[in-house]
Order: C-alpha cells, then sequence, then structure tokens
C-alpha cells in the first residue's frame, strides 16, 4: 500500500508554480495520496516505509495550507517521521528529512528576532 502512496506523492508536485485551486491535477492527485496514506497506516502502522510517506504526504501537504496550519501539520509530520525512524533506523533519507524539519522550524524561529 505504501507504493501507492509513493506513485502519488511523485507526482502531485507543481512542475512550475504553486497550487492555485483544488481542481488543479497535481491536488487531486495530492489527495489521493494521502487518502491510501492513511488506508496503509490503517492496515499496517508496523510498517516504517508507510509512516515515511504519510510523513511526506503530510510535508506536501503545507504548499496547500496557512501558516498555523502548517506549523499544525509539522507536529505531525515530525511525529510519523519518529516512528518511520524507530522502525526503520537504518533508512537514510529518513534523517535527511528530518534535517530539512529541523532546517525550516530553524528558519521560523530566526525571522521574528531580527528586525
Amino acid at each position: 500500500m505504501w507504493k501507492f502512496q509513493f506513485c502519488w506523492g511523485s507526482n502531485c508536485r507543481p512542475s512550475v508554480s504553486k497550487p492555485k485551486s483544488p481542481t488543479d491535477a497535481f491536488y487531486i492527485l495530492f489527495v489521493l495520496g494521502i487518502t491510501h496514506a492513511q488506508k496503509a497506516l490503517e492496515l499496517d502502522e508496523t510498517s516504517g516505509n508507510c509512516h515515511k510517506w504519510y510523513a511526506i504526504h503530510v510535508g506536501l501537504k503545507s504548499d496547500f495550507l496557512q501558516t498555523t496550519e502548517k506549523l499544525q501539520n509539522g507536529l505531525l509530520f515530525f511525529k510519523h517521521l519518529n516512528r518511520a525512524l524507530e522502525l526503520m533506523p537504518e533508512d537514510h533519507s529518513l534523517f535527511h528529512l528530518r534535517a530539512r524539519f529541523s532546517y525550516a522550524v530553524s528558519i521560523i524561529l530566526f525571522f521574528p528576532l531580527n528586525p
């Protein structure tokens, strides 16, 4: 089931611009991908790949959200990323995702401090 998530997730990124409306093709692919990710987690909570691709889809969701919702989604992303790391500590792409998340959070926290 996580392979469906990979297929949907790799095809739902916009190639040129940010999403303009929920009727865009990549938004529709994104919605299908996140529903497959949720179903995969319901079927197998112990699969590291399910948690990994669900976290990736949650990260992709930030293109469609406002700032406060992005922060809430970040917590969900981090939760599933950590769970995937517990289940698959040898997957180096998870460490890359964690580093990118930490960098993004540090940028968010840095800007209010500097006028």
